[in-house]
Formats: C-alpha cells, structure tokens, sequence
C-alpha cells in the first residue's frame, strides 16, 4: 500500500516490479471499484477499471484484477516508457536551442511561450512553440527601429 498516495476513501497498490502502474481500491456500497493505470501527469494512458463485490474472497478478487486490469500491464509499460525517451529527447533538444539561443542575448522567462528574449541593442521578444510534434516556431520581436524592421524582413527573405 502506497500511503503517501492514498487518502481517507482510496487506497493505492504498487509494486516494484511495477513503480510506474498503480491499482487504486475505493469501495462504493457493497462493491469494490478497482482501477489500475500508469501514473503519470505527461501523457494520457489507459484506465482499466473493474467492479466486485466485497463478499467475494481475495483469490477471485485478485483473479478478476489480473484478467481486467493486469492482462496488457508489460505493454502498456512499454510504451510508457518509449514515450518517456521521446519526451526527454525532446527535452534536451530544446535545451539546446535555448543554449543558441542564449549566444545572442539573455533569456527570459514568457507566459504561454517556449522563451522570451532580450538583446543588448533592446530589441526583446519571445518565441512560441507552434506545434508538439513538429519543429515548428512562431516569433514575435518588438522595439525595432525602422531600420531594423527593413533589415529583419530583408534577411527573413533570404531564408
């Protein structure tokens, strides 16, 4: 029984061969609601849930937990653990374009944004991550003289 998660009407199960999954006993009336899932705030994994009755003994109990929640346990971990590696090489490779970015001037944090941005001739900004999956980015500079505005549009041109 895991009693730093569990509170006054839940219990949770873990188990070490199992760290990531998580059984989650509550009783309603006369019946035992059992769900067991991956725990996790990053990404959305199957709940599998099943009800008994608290008159049934343990062996049937544990039975039924075993054919409705635990029967796809090794594959569900198998892909939470797959999408975990995705997410921190993710992860670094935006750690590293913070890094570049970083050369040419200081970062700042910006609400709903990947980053914002100060450079030392007080032009700032912030760059926005369009897409999870792509790598794509919308930025937006602000305090540009004329000047600079042409230079900027001229260079994106370029691209």
């Amino acid at each position: 029984m895991n009693k730093i998660k569990s509170w006054y009407h839940c219990i949770h199960l873990t188990s070490p061969k199992y760290k990531d999954y998580s059984v989650c006993v509550r009783k309603e009336k006369d019946r035992l609601i059992i769900h067991g899932s991956i725990d996790t705030s990053l990404f959305s994994t199957a709940d599998h849930q099943c009800t008994v009755s608290d008159k049934r003994k343990p062996e049937q109990i544990a039975r039924d937990i075993t054919r409705k929640i635990l029967n796809h346990l090794d594959e569900e971990i198998q892909e939470y653990k797959k999408n975990i590696e995705e997410y921190e090489i993710e992860k670094e490779k935006e750690r590293i374009l913070k890094g570049m970015i970083s050369r040419f001037g200081s970062l700042t944090p910006h609400y709903n944004a990947f980053t914002g941005f100060n450079t030392v001739n007080k032009i700032y900004g912030f760059v926005e991550k369009y897409s999870r999956r792509r790598d794509d980015y919308n930025l937006k500079i602000k305090n540009l003289t004329t000047d600079q505005l042409i230079k900027i549009i001229g260079f994106i041109t370029t691209l």
